[in-house]
């Protein structure tokens, strides 16, 4: 399955949102999303139900920092 396209597909597809806040590497907006599967994704902002699914580490200049390394 695609990853959803907007915050409506999201909802509908098992994600929440959990929380606002700001990035600790660029200091943008963004919101944490809890996955089906129980993890976490950083989006950008999505006021509206058809606001775009962005990954914030898609824009973060600083996203390499907070990546997981591979075990």
């Amino acid at each position: 399955m695609p990853f959803p396209a907007t915050r409506k597909e999201m909802e509908e597809q098992g994600y929440r949102c959990k929380s606002y806040t700001r990035c600790r590497g660029c200091n943008d907006s963004m919101e944490f999303w809890s996955t089906p599967k129980g993890g976490s994704i950083p989006m950008n902002p999505m006021p509206y139900a058809d606001s775009p699914a962005v990954s914030h580490y898609v824009n973060c200049p600083k996203a390499k920092a907070f990546r997981k390394r591979p075990t």
